[in-house]
């Protein structure tokens, strides 16, 4: 039998083991720096990177207390291994991650948030399957909105089917996409280099 006849495919809405969500953004008045923040706050625009990772602390990066990560409900707080959906926005939607940190957080209210039965699903994968593979496509036809004020809705996300091969070809396709985003990158950085070392030569 071939791999494709070997796929399960299931429903966003049947893979999340909780209610789909987006976050809430705290009041941008209890935001506070690192050294007094109990939580992280994760953004859609800046803590999800366009390769599926979720960018590292900065000193720009939003904490709240204790207390203020505790007054959300549940649903906005961030888990290990949850994976996150940029639900809203033009050059912002469609980007996701997984959370592979365990340094508490809560979603802003543009992350959709998405928690899966590790024993069947590898986060990452599915991460991958959602900004790159069918997944990408499917959320291209799905979101509504004009220029600007886009957005995916929790509902919306549910809609969306996904192929799931076996555990390990999960894991496989997923690092063998990474491999070749990390060598593309890397090439693109030095073709970069040498052409700004080819301009400076020129000017001088």
């Amino acid at each position: 039998m071939a791999e494709a006849q070997k796929r399960e495919v299931e429903t966003l809405k049947d893979l999340n083991l909780i209610t789909t969500l987006r976050g809430k953004s705290p009041p941008a008045d209890v935001y506070v720096d690192s050294n007094d923040g109990y939580a992280r706050v994760l953004k859609a625009g800046s803590s999800i990177s366009n390769f599926g990772e979720t960018n590292d602390v900065t000193p720009e990066t939003d904490f709240v207390e204790k207390d203020e990560y505790d007054k959300p409900p549940d649903t906005c707080r961030v888990e290990r291994y949850d994976v996150l959906i940029a639900s809203t926005g033009t050059g912002t939607l469609g980007k996701v991650t997984v959370y592979n940190s365990t340094e508490p957080a809560v979603a802003d209210g543009h992350i959709t948030i998405v928690r899966v039965d590790r024993k069947k699903v590898y986060p990452r994968y599915l991460a991958d399957y959602l900004r790159a593979g069918f997944g990408h496509d499917q959320i291209e036809r799905l979101y509504t909105g004009s220029t600007g004020l886009i957005e995916l809705t929790p509902q919306q996300v549910e809609s969306i089917v996904v192929e799931l091969p076996s555990l390990a070809k999960q894991k496989a396709e997923s690092d063998k996409l990474r491999r070749g985003e990390t060598a593309a990158r890397k090439a693109s950085e030095a073709a970069e280099k040498k052409l700004q070392a080819a301009r400076v030569a020129f000017a001088g």
